[in-house]
């Protein structure tokens, strides 16, 4: 049995086609749908061959520690269900560009490997060694990087420098893990909430810090073509977690149709991201089993 773990912050046919996408008997469904997505649609969430269960709501922003705190509920409420072979990240704007078969089987084949991604280098001192105490307040653009930025200077005016003795790692917020890793994790939850609460864009951190500092970070899972193929399908190596990410300007690009030769190609499992406002036919060829 695996555990798919939903973030989604909007009810729209892109979900209810990744909904129905994963909705397999050897399935498990845990949702997190944030507050401000209103009241939950039944014709979205319907599953007709495995059970879907819904965490706490919380209100939920780019950058704040509610992200954190949405998957750490997410692991916890899995775990509590029961054991699952895999736990599986995904947003509410993600697809699995392989059938269920295929990625069942190749779990079992790869049984044991955490599928967590690495940037090369840390580059986010600015996440997790100064105070943001209203980035839950604050939204992307203009005024949120100048709100950041001062709050930055006053700190570094004040000597103000927190969690100076922790080594930390950063890369993709998505993952796979399995049953062991996951309940590694939830067991540090009050350890991350000590350190990576009041940081900044911290979902893309926590998951690796804890990890690159147990036993787990032996089981890391490197893709054979990783080397090959990073450059070009990433920036953060989510061809390791088994992501299809294409970045522009700093941001994951709408997968289009005239994309879909890349995602049949690719050896990842799961893509991200997509939206029926910009093109609903690759929605519709890519979840046709």
């Amino acid at each position: 049995m695996h555990a798919y773990l939903i973030l989604a912050h909007r009810q729209d046919e892109t979900l209810r086609f990744l909904i129905s996408s994963i909705d397999d008997k050897r399935n498990e469904l845990f949702v997190h749908l944030d507050k401000k997505a209103g009241p939950i649609d039944t014709a979205v969430f319907r599953t007709q061959h495995c059970h879907l269960h819904f965490v706490q709501r919380m209100d939920t922003n780019w950058g704040s520690f509610s992200l954190v705190l949405a998957e750490l509920s997410l692991l916890t409420e899995a775990t509590r269900m029961g054991h699952h072979a895999y736990y599986h990240l995904l947003s509410g704007q993600d697809l699995p560009i392989k059938d269920q078969g295929q990625i069942h089987q190749f779990f079992e084949k790869n049984m044991g490997k955490e599928f967590v991604s690495f940037d090369q280098n840390f580059e986010f001192d600015y996440r997790v060694h100064y105070f943001y105490p209203i980035q839950k307040r604050l939204q992307t653009g203009m005024w949120g990087r100048k709100c950041n930025v001062a709050l930055q200077k006053i700190q570094q005016f004040l000597n103000i420098r927190r969690n100076q003795k922790i080594n930390f790692f950063s890369g993709s917020q998505w993952f796979s893990i399995s049953d062991d890793c996951a309940r590694y994790v939830v067991g540090q939850a009050n350890w991350i909430k000590k350190v990576f609460h009041h940081g900044f864009a911290t979902d893309e951190i926590f998951l690796q810090t804890v990890l690159m500092d147990s036993t787990f970070s032996q089981h890391f899972y490197h893709s054979p073509t990783h080397d090959k193929d990073f450059k070009h399908l990433s920036t953060k190596n989510e061809i390791d977690c088994l992501r299809l990410v294409n970045w522009e300007n700093g941001k994951p690009a709408i997968f289009k149709s005239e994309n879909l030769q890349e995602i049949i190609n690719s050896e990842c499992l799961f893509a991200r991201k997509f939206d029926e406002k910009v093109d609903m036919k690759i929605i519709e060829r890519v979840t046709r089993n």
